[in-house]
């Protein structure tokens, strides 16, 4: 039993972080959506997703043993910041995500205190990211969908020292699919 629950979180959660992995991730979010599908279809759900502005960067000045620092303090502070039945991952290297019951100013408030968290880490190098948020509201749109529409939401403003976070809208997924026809 024990070394089947070694097994289990060596394939569910990051060893670094202590966060879910995406597939845990993903799983973990479906029976929560079955069970309150109502809630689900009113926008009472969020993916909130980020990446840290020039992680590269702070790799390379500092060393990875700082980023690695850097990444646990940020699993740390997701931890802190979200409610138990809400959920938290790290995709891969210095990408995560939350899955949260918020909407609105209680939404923005949490992706707010997010970046302002992650920015008093420590380093002589100013920490920034970029949140991409996708709210739920259509129906049948899997997990991994609606992750990716974050994620669409992030990279349309991804680098930007000004706008510090930005919702998934229609109109971001019609012309990126425009611009997938163009190539």
């Amino acid at each position: 039993v024990a070394l089947k629950n070694q097994l289990l979180k060596k394939t569910e959660f990051d060893e670094l972080t202590g966060l879910m992995n995406r597939k845990a991730f993903c799983k973990s979010i479906k029976p929560i959506i079955e069970a309150n599908k109502e809630a689900v279809v009113n926008g009472e759900y969020a993916f909130v997703y980020f990446d840290i502005i020039r992680f590269k960067a702070i790799n390379d000045l500092f060393g990875m043993e700082k980023g690695d620092d850097l990444l646990r303090y940020i699993s740390n502070v997701l931890q802190k910041l979200i409610e138990p039945e809400d959920r938290a991952c790290r995709l891969n290297a210095d990408r995560f995500a939350v899955f949260v019951k918020a909407s609105g100013e209680k939404l923005e408030k949490l992706a707010i205190n997010i970046m302002e968290h992650i920015s008093r880490y420590d380093l002589p190098f100013e920490i920034a990211c970029n949140v991409g948020i996708y709210v739920t509201g259509e129906e049948g749109v899997s997990v991994n969908t609606m992750l990716d529409r974050a994620m669409l939401a992030q990279s349309t403003i991804k680098g930007s020292y000004v706008t510090k976070f930005n919702y998934y809208t229609q109109k971001m997924r019609d012309e990126m699919l425009t611009e997938q026809e163009v190539v």
